[in-house]
């Protein structure tokens, strides 16, 4: 590695940002091939190296060796923080498997971890994926009561609950809501409400939202515009669908 060659010899640091980086660029197994060579030159892995792996693992559903490396920490005596729990309840959430996030919940607890706002958004985005929205307010009622502010991503995540189950009056009113609250709305809470405006048929609400996110300087990502371009279509707007999607190439340019 180029980090060795110099005569600055790395620190755990150092690999900790390599291995983060290639778990980013999905590079796990060089992550971990490093990582299975630390202890040659003398180091030790700490909770921030097994936290980058355990995130790398979780994003292509590796749960053999994240367990694996869940049972290396407890085997090294190293603490789970509220981190690596984090990490694990989104996994499991975005995967459906809601009663094993619950469970990580529950060791928290026990181990006297606070989950903060993050932590509670993972488990109410992930009932909401499923349409569950009992379960994703009484999550959210709990948030609450340990005294955590609800930010814009959780109630990004309550609109998409709320459009799955065809609770469309629902997933309006909490839009409207969201600035009395003191939060702004993002491109994903627009994204969210268009998609799920098309999807019942009412276009012209999802294109007026189009309008005014515009008018609020907010740039469309690739999402929003293929939502745009899905509505156009279906209400027979061709020509200009077209001379949208020749715009996007500034929002898709290749680097």
């Amino acid at each position: 590695m180029i980090l060795e060659k110099g005569r600055c010899k790395p620190n755990i640091k150092a690999y900790n940002t390599v291995i983060d980086s290639l778990c980013k660029d999905r590079m796990v197994d060089d992550a971990l091939q490093i990582f299975s060579k630390l202890a040659e030159k003398g180091m030790s892995a700490n909770i921030v190296t097994y936290n980058f792996l355990l995130h790398g693992l979780c994003n292509f559903c590796r749960w053999k060796e994240a367990k694996y490396l869940l049972n290396e920490m407890v085997a090294h005596k190293i603490s789970l923080d509220m981190v690596t729990f984090t990490i694990l309840v989104d996994a499991y959430s975005k995967e459906g498997l809601l009663k094993d996030a619950e469970d990580v919940f529950k060791i928290m607890r026990q181990l006297n971890v606070q989950p903060d706002v993050i932590t509670y958004n993972a488990l109410i985005d992930g009932y909401c994926l499923l349409g569950d929205m009992n379960k994703a307010l009484e999550v959210f009622d709990s948030a609450v009561g340990m005294g955590l502010k609800p930010n814009i991503v959780t109630y990004n995540s309550l609109m998409n609950g709320y459009f799955k189950r065809g609770h469309v009056n629902e997933a309006w009113r909490l839009f409207l809501e969201i600035p009395c609250k003191g939060l702004e709305h993002t491109v994903v809470s627009y994204s969210t409400m268009m998609q799920g405006l098309f999807r019942v048929g009412r276009f012209t609400d999802g294109f007026k939202l189009f309008e005014e996110m515009q008018a609020r300087k907010l740039s469309p990502d690739i999402m929003t515009c293929s939502i745009l371009l899905k509505g156009l279509c279906r209400v027979g707007r061709i020509t200009e669908a077209f001379s949208f999607l020749r715009m996007m190439k500034g929002f898709t340019k290749k680097e």
